[in-house]
């Protein structure tokens, strides 16, 4: 057995809540015997799911108190079998927002408190890739930010960078246990994508400075690809961090694979293996024909 939840935002969206539970009995706790411990198991589950739905129910009955109008409910004269036939009609609700956000929407910045707007997502086609477009407001001032939600974030890697330009200034980066994920809010910032070899001086001459600057610190970027890079002017700007780590203790994770042409890594880029410096300089010569060297 398991239990899954749905919801429509923009879309539709639906999640595993558990993970299978075997209904079936077996050898369990010292004192109980298998049908006893099978029977205990699922009577918590069913418990646990009692006070959750008790719980929704709670939380829309205030939804609905929340609006403007609540949909009245006519009761028609016929009834098929034992059910009666209701429907909904017209009603006058208070608007929606332009668009169903994240419920991250505020954080601190030295003691003043700060509210996100969300207004669309940034990566429509990847539901997989929470990152949304917003507007961070701190008393009257209006900052259009860049949210993102993700696993695993290396915010020394962006800060070094952004102090030199060289990655959107950030505003927060932290977990946070209400999503069970870090929440990066960097600037939104203007650029073009990177679609082929980079071939300006000045261009290759920022990307090698930003690489750099990481393998001073003993950092390693990891994910050296052109979605990953932003051309601000004369300036290459490094905009994900998510793989950033400290050489020989940070390593590549399980999806590396599915990153494309495998033949455009080091060798030596595989599912768990140590990230090293010699991997970017492989990524460098790769994106510019270049050496980072040089």
């Amino acid at each position: 057995m398991t239990v899954s939840g749905a919801i429509f935002t923009e879309r539709f969206v639906c999640q595993m809540l558990t993970d299978l539970i075997s209904i079936m009995p077996y050898a369990g706790r010292p004192g109980r015997s298998p049908l006893d411990d099978a029977i205990h198991r699922m009577a918590r589950l069913f418990r646990a799911l009692r006070i959750c739905i008790g719980e929704l129910k709670e939380y829309y009955t205030h939804l609905l108190e929340s609006m403007d109008t609540v949909p009245p409910i006519h009761t028609l004269g016929t009834r098929w079998g034992n059910a009666q036939i209701r429907t909904t009609g017209p009603a006058k609700l208070c608007q929606p927002p332009h668009m169903i956000s994240p419920h991250f929407t505020t954080f601190n910045v030295g003691g003043d408190e700060v509210r996100l707007e969300y207004w669309r997502r940034l990566e429509s086609d990847d539901a997989m890739r929470p990152v949304f477009l917003a507007d961070a407001k701190r008393g009257s001032e209006v900052t259009k930010v860049v949210v993102k939600f993700t696993y695993k974030y290396n915010v020394e890697g962006h800060k070094l960078l952004a102090e030199v330009s060289q990655a959107p200034k950030l505003h927060h980066c932290q977990r946070e246990e209400s999503v069970c994920m870090w929440v990066v809010v960097m600037d939104y910032v203007q650029g073009a994508e990177v679609k082929d070899v980079l071939t300006d001086p000045a261009h290759i001459a920022s990307l090698r400075a930003a690489v750099t600057r990481l393998h001073d610190h003993g950092l390693v970027f990891g994910d050296l690809r052109k979605p990953n890079l932003l051309v601000v002017e004369e300036r290459v700007m490094l905009v994900n961090f998510d793989w950033c780590g400290e050489e020989g203790k940070a390593s590549y994770p399980d999806d590396v694979s599915r990153l494309g042409d495998t033949t455009n890594w080091h060798s030596g880029v595989k599912y768990g293996a140590d990230m090293l410096k010699e991997h970017d300089a492989h990524r460098f010569r790769v994106l510019t024909e270049k050496e980072l060297s040089d």
